[in-house]
């Protein structure tokens, strides 16, 4: 077995850690569009679409991203 050093351990570490915020981002993006295809008939709101960590727009959508958390 190999022994891993404290560097490569922090790298290996900060790695995971942004994929998992990058997986994180990419949820919540995917769950906020989702409501918006299933709720606006008017059109997508796109400045909400491009930040996923927005503020929710409605109660509704707060309530759909919270009964949809994965985590």
């Amino acid at each position: 077995m190999t022994e891993v050093g404290a560097a490569d351990l922090s790298r290996l570490l900060q790695t995971k850690r942004n994929e998992c915020s990058s997986i994180v981002t990419s949820r919540k993006r995917k769950l906020r569009e989702l409501f918006a295809v299933a709720t606006q008939s008017e059109g997508l709101p796109h400045p909400v679409l491009t930040n996923p960590d927005a503020p929710t727009t409605t109660p509704a959508e707060w309530q759909f991203l919270q009964a949809n958390d994965i985590i």
